[in-house]
């Protein structure tokens, strides 16, 4: 992964403060995932 790739996007209708949300990752991605130094979640308000 570049840095800037997207590796997985899941939308929710809606979430609670504080409520754990599972994100599910595609296999093809799991070695890059595993070798990055970070990885970082985005979250946007709708």
């Amino acid at each position: 992964m570049n840095g800037e790739e997207r590796v997985t996007r899941k939308a929710e209708l809606y979430v609670r403060p504080g409520e754990m949300v599972n994100i599910d990752l595609p296999q093809s991605a799991y070695d890059a995932v595993q070798r990055a130094s970070e990885l970082s979640v985005r979250v946007v308000r709708r």
